[in-house]
């Protein structure tokens, strides 16, 4: 029968009072005085409909699409049996909504361990339907310092802000929102952030202005789309690298200089670990990115800009990339009994510069090693390629990167699970390395399987149901640059700390 829904409902009045009410595509809007949401979003999260037969998993669906608006601290679905002369049953339906907190203020600290120890922190200012459309404005501040365990300059330091407007809908694209199901959830991110990075060899500008959409397929699927995406990277003139330019190649070179990008991502993700029904569960990631294809265009037809001495694309004497980046994460979770799990895990990713002089911005490329990678390695150290240089660490990092794991999980206690773990992995150039004296860093397929390094290790993890904290040892047992031998290096063991599972 009739449907109402009441959008200031406080569940714990003895009475709720409604003056105003309006009537928006056959539903009634219930307030007391003028409702501070517009009615289309709360709309669009209906499934059912008057003059339908109940059911109760479009209610359930229903309920849940309210609750991702993020806009109600209560909801309540409460039914009433209404007959009519003739006998006939229906429902009146009453949505009881209380709306959340408008604005919040919330503060994060987090420590982190990469190449040493760190603190980051946020401060997050949250303004909830924003424009009365059910957006959510998201204003935040963040920083912190790391500890790159180096003689001298030991710390990196980052701060800077982040602006974000959420609306429950494809924004601008009203005309695409009638195809996409109201169950697949779509919604629309336009965000924008400013980024100062100060580390021992550069110090770097960043800022991206991006609008992202997002929406599901059935339960498991998710797809995002990002476009546009357009990023800005300054590397500061006081810069150390900048004085060791003559000794790097110009590959090495261009990924210290200022760039510009602009392109489209894309990102599916299936996850099907919520599905009870299913006992080894599966998790695949895909992305891709397709950055400067305007440039290329614009190429075709001889109308670009290019650096004297680079030969490269430039827009207002800055660097411009283009390059395409495709990247895989495959995830297999087998589960025993007494809650052991071997949990696998593959990844592969390349990136592909489209102009002949471009190259692959910095904060673009691979590497490998850390808490989350190939444990027996830090962060950044290990590879590219069997290239060897101990005292290299600006430049280990890739266009091509191919990472496998599998981890054996079995609890001690009700808190503490313990872990055995074999990672493998490395990075490699898309180019060959000028100097003959080093290995070699760039993808061959005739040897990079030589080139794998190969890390055994255990762990121990503390969990508390909503927070678990890890510790792993990772011990090198191949190294990329010996292609041939296998021992054991207790000496270079690393020590890994992280939160929640490495994958």
């Amino acid at each position: 029968n009739n449907i109402y829904i009441q959008t200031d409902y406080d569940p714990y009045a003895k009475q709720n009072i409604i003056t105003d009410s309006i009537q928006y595509e056959g539903v009634t809007f219930l307030s007391n005085g003028k409702s501070k949401f517009k009615p289309s979003p709360i709309y669009n999260s209906l499934f059912f409909h008057e003059r339908e037969f109940y059911n109760q998993k479009l209610e359930g669906i229903t309920y849940r699409q309210l609750s991702n608006l993020g806009m109600f601290s209560y909801i309540k679905i409460k039914h009433t049996e209404i007959s009519d002369s003739l006998g006939n049953l229906s429902l009146d339906v009453a949505i009881l909504l209380n709306p959340a907190s408008k604005m919040s203020i919330s503060t994060e600290f987090m420590g982190i361990f990469r190449e040493g120890f760190g603190l980051n922190g946020q401060i997050l200012f949250t303004n909830k339907n924003a424009f009365k459309g059910s957006e959510i404005l998201s204003l935040s501040i963040s920083g912190g310092f790391e500890d790159l365990r180096t003689t001298e300059n030991r710390y990196a330091s980052n701060v800077g802000p982040r602006l974000s407007v959420t609306f429950p809908r494809l924004f601008l694209l009203s005309g695409l929102n009638s195809y996409v199901k109201k169950n697949a959830f779509p919604k629309t991110t336009i965000s924008s952030y400013f980024n100062f990075q100060k580390r021992t060899q550069y110090t770097r500008l960043l800022t991206n202005a991006s609008m992202r959409y997002e929406w599901n397929e059935g339960n498991f699927k998710k797809h995002e789309i990002s476009i546009p995406d357009i990023n800005f990277s300054f590397v500061t003139k006081d810069s150390e690298i900048l004085n060791e330019f003559d000794k790097l190649s110009p590959q090495q070179r261009f990924k210290f200089e200022d760039a510009i990008s602009s392109g489209i991502k894309y990102s599916f993700t299936y996850n099907n670990q919520s599905d009870i029904r299913v006992k080894n569960s599966d998790y695949l990631l895909i992305k891709g990115y397709l950055v400067g294809p305007t440039a290329i265009i614009v190429s075709a037809f001889g109308g670009e800009h290019r650096a004297a001495v680079s030969k490269a694309i430039t827009l207002w004497g800055v660097r411009y990339a283009t390059f395409l980046k495709a990247q895989m994460d495959y995830r297999k979770y087998f589960n025993f009994k007494y809650r052991q799990q071997i949990a696998i895990r593959s990844f592969f990713g390349f990136g592909i510069p489209l102009d002949k002089n471009g190259v692959i911005p910095f904060d673009q490329l691979y590497y490998s090693g850390g808490a989350n990678s190939v444990r027996g390695w830090r962060q950044r150290t290990l590879g590219p390629g069997s290239f060897v240089d101990e005292s290299n660490t600006i430049d280990r990092l890739g266009e091509i990167k191919i990472e496998a794991n599998i981890e054996y999980r079995f609890p001690i206690t009700s808190i503490f699970k313990g872990a055995l773990f074999i990672d493998a992995g490395n990075v490699w150039t898309k180019e060959a390395d000028e100097d003959p004296d080093n290995f070699d860093p760039d993808f061959q397929f005739n040897r990079f399987y030589k080139e794998i390094a190969v890390s055994p290790g255990l762990g121990l993890r503390f969990d508390f149901d909503f927070f678990l904290f890890r510790f792993d040892v990772g011990v090198p047992l191949k190294q990329a640059y010996n292609r041939t031998k296998w021992k054991m290096e207790y000496n270079a063991t690393q020590y890994n700390f992280g939160v929640g599972y490495p994958f």
